[in-house]
């Protein structure tokens, strides 16, 4: 399977968790084993 590692990365993004979101859902629906780092939200135990 494909990893996938999203790194957000500065204070200065507005939305960037929202965007992160978003792209980890459309990965995951396809398939993709995604890590998602450098947020707060810890996407795994939603």
């Amino acid at each position: 399977m494909q990893k996938i590692v999203i790194e957000i990365s500065g204070d200065n993004i507005p939305d960037a968790d929202d965007v992160a979101f978003n792209v980890y859902q459309m990965l995951e629906k396809d398939g993709y084993d995604v890590t998602v780092v450098g947020t707060v939200i810890d996407y795994d135990n939603l």
